[in-house]
Protein backbone atom coordinates (compact mmCIF):
# COMPACT_ATOMS: atom_id res chain seq x y z
CA UNK A 1 0.00 0.00 0.00
CA UNK A 2 1.38 3.28 -1.07
CA UNK A 3 1.93 5.98 1.74
CA UNK A 4 2.14 9.74 1.48
CA UNK A 5 3.50 12.01 4.05
CA UNK A 6 3.62 15.58 4.42
CA UNK A 7 5.71 16.68 7.51
CA UNK A 8 5.25 20.34 7.52
CA UNK A 9 7.38 21.47 10.69
CA UNK A 10 6.18 24.87 10.48
CA UNK A 11 2.45 24.13 9.75
CA UNK A 12 2.61 26.51 6.92
CA UNK A 13 -0.12 24.47 5.03
CA UNK A 14 -1.98 25.10 8.60
CA UNK A 15 -3.06 21.36 8.42
CA UNK A 16 -0.92 19.79 11.20
CA UNK A 17 2.49 18.86 11.39
CA UNK A 18 2.34 15.89 10.13
CA UNK A 19 -0.47 14.18 8.04
CA UNK A 20 -0.21 10.66 6.25
CA UNK A 21 -2.16 9.49 3.72
CA UNK A 22 -2.77 5.73 2.52
CA UNK A 23 -3.58 4.51 -0.73
CA UNK A 24 -6.58 2.65 -1.22
CA UNK A 25 -9.22 2.11 -4.18
CA UNK A 26 -7.37 4.68 -6.27
CA UNK A 27 -7.94 7.66 -3.86
CA UNK A 28 -5.44 8.65 -0.68
CA UNK A 29 -7.16 8.26 2.45
CA UNK A 30 -6.01 9.69 6.12
CA UNK A 31 -4.32 7.64 8.38
CA UNK A 32 -3.11 7.98 11.53
CA UNK A 33 0.98 7.91 11.15
CA UNK A 34 1.55 5.99 13.78
CA UNK A 35 1.62 2.53 12.18
CA UNK A 36 2.40 2.02 8.47
CA UNK A 37 1.69 -1.93 8.48
CA UNK A 38 2.76 -2.62 5.03
CA UNK A 39 6.09 -1.05 6.07
CA UNK A 40 6.33 -2.26 9.86
CA UNK A 41 7.22 1.24 10.81
CA UNK A 42 5.39 4.41 12.17
CA UNK A 43 6.35 7.85 11.86
CA UNK A 44 6.22 9.94 15.32
CA UNK A 45 7.24 13.53 16.05
CA UNK A 46 10.35 13.92 18.74
CA UNK A 47 11.95 16.77 20.24
CA UNK A 48 15.45 16.01 20.25
CA UNK A 49 19.14 16.67 19.39
CA UNK A 50 19.84 15.21 15.86
CA UNK A 51 23.77 16.34 14.34
CA UNK A 52 23.95 19.02 17.10
CA UNK A 53 20.58 20.80 15.91
CA UNK A 54 17.77 20.62 19.26
CA UNK A 55 14.82 20.00 17.17
CA UNK A 56 11.25 18.87 16.77
CA UNK A 57 12.11 15.90 14.18
CA UNK A 58 10.08 13.29 12.10
CA UNK A 59 11.30 9.92 13.24
CA UNK A 60 10.40 6.13 12.62
CA UNK A 61 9.38 4.27 15.66
CA UNK A 62 8.04 0.84 16.49
CA UNK A 63 4.29 -0.58 17.02
CA UNK A 64 4.91 0.39 20.26
CA UNK A 65 5.74 4.01 19.36
CA UNK A 66 8.87 3.61 20.62
CA UNK A 67 11.62 5.82 18.29
CA UNK A 68 14.34 3.73 16.22
CA UNK A 69 17.47 4.61 17.40
CA UNK A 70 20.09 6.06 14.44
CA UNK A 71 23.51 4.32 14.02
CA UNK A 72 25.12 7.34 16.04
CA UNK A 73 22.57 6.16 18.87
CA UNK A 74 22.84 2.75 19.19
CA UNK A 75 27.09 3.53 18.88
CA UNK A 76 26.24 5.62 21.87
CA UNK A 77 24.72 2.95 23.73
CA UNK A 78 27.15 0.32 22.91
CA UNK A 79 29.97 2.68 23.91
CA UNK A 80 28.46 3.94 27.34
CA UNK A 81 27.58 -0.17 27.54
CA UNK A 82 31.29 -1.29 27.45
CA UNK A 83 32.73 1.86 29.62
CA UNK A 84 30.23 0.69 32.28
CA UNK A 85 31.75 -2.75 31.81
CA UNK A 86 35.27 -1.71 31.78
CA UNK A 87 34.81 0.80 35.26
CA UNK A 88 32.99 -2.43 36.65
CA UNK A 89 36.28 -4.57 35.59
CA UNK A 90 38.44 -2.09 36.90
CA UNK A 91 36.63 -2.07 40.50
CA UNK A 92 36.20 -5.91 40.85
CA UNK A 93 39.93 -5.88 40.03
CA UNK A 94 41.19 -3.39 42.48
CA UNK A 95 38.89 -4.56 45.44
CA UNK A 96 40.76 -8.26 45.09
CA UNK A 97 43.70 -6.23 44.51
CA UNK A 98 42.75 -4.87 47.89
CA UNK A 99 41.99 -7.94 49.75
CA UNK A 100 45.13 -9.48 48.64
CA UNK A 101 47.21 -6.50 50.02
CA UNK A 102 45.07 -7.16 53.73
CA UNK A 103 45.78 -10.41 53.58
CA UNK A 104 49.35 -10.28 53.45
CA UNK A 105 49.31 -7.48 55.51
CA UNK A 106 47.42 -9.97 58.07
CA UNK A 107 49.73 -12.30 57.31
CA UNK A 108 53.15 -10.80 58.15
CA UNK A 109 51.57 -9.51 61.45
CA UNK A 110 50.99 -12.64 62.74
CA UNK A 111 54.50 -13.96 61.61
CA UNK A 112 55.73 -10.69 63.48
CA UNK A 113 53.51 -11.38 66.50
CA UNK A 114 55.00 -15.41 66.43
CA UNK A 115 52.51 -16.67 65.41
CA UNK A 116 51.73 -19.00 62.55
CA UNK A 117 48.74 -18.62 59.95
CA UNK A 118 46.24 -21.47 60.07
CA UNK A 119 45.33 -22.93 56.74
Amino acid sequence: MPYYVIHDPANILKQGVLRVFALREGRYDTIEPRWLGNVGLGLVLWRGKFEDVEEQWLRWCDRDGNVIPTGAERAAVAEARAAQEHAARVAAEERARAAEERAERLARQLGASGGEPSA
